[in-house]
């Protein structure tokens, strides 16, 4: 651990100097969720249209699926390559023409896995940024789970409270 422990003075410095992070963040998540919505939406409406075939080997362990995967968070269960190929591509040419996925952007590629990694990106940027007064740097990494959830509401807080505190 840092031999130094903050005070409140530094903390609050910290916050304030951090809000660009922090106003990152706030983007990065609201963009990863419209994302997450419209590229669910298109997803769940290819698989209404026509139902993937679960892999044999899943039929047991998710009998509620009924052999037939209707839901985009359960396609890693069919093992029909040329239907999840036909699907994959049928993704991208929606979310190309729903103007979802960037012209840019491969084939392979899930916009939104993709804004959910910004939005990781950005978290982890503030959080690295606040540990830096906890930690030895290159500790930042030591934090997961419940810890990091707790750390990253704590900096998001601070920084929002300093930068509303200097408006005024």
């Amino acid at each position: 651990m840092n031999e130094h422990i903050p005070s409140l003075q530094e903390f609050q410095a910290w916050a304030a100097k951090s809000w660009p992070l922090a106003e990152a963040v706030l983007l990065a998540t609201a963009a990863a969720k419209v994302v997450r919505a419209d590229v669910d939406a298109i997803q769940r409406a290819i698989l209404a249209e026509r139902p993937l075939p679960m892999g044999a080997e899943y039929v047991a362990d998710y009998p509620k699926l009924g052999g037939m995967i209707t839901d985009p968070k359960h396609v890693f269960l069919c093992d029909d390559a040329a239907a999840r190929k036909a699907y994959y591509a049928e993704c991208d040419r929606r979310e190309r023409a729903a103007g979802v996925k960037p012209v840019d952007m491969p084939a392979t590629h899930c916009p939104a896995l993709s804004a959910e990694t910004r939005q990781l990106q950005a978290e982890n940027a503030l959080i690295g940024s606040g540990m830096q007064l906890l930690l030895r740097p290159g500790q930042a990494h030591l934090v997961y789970g419940q810890a990091r959830a707790k750390l990253l509401a704590l900096c998001m807080q601070a920084c929002v409270q300093a930068h509303n505190e200097g408006r005024q």
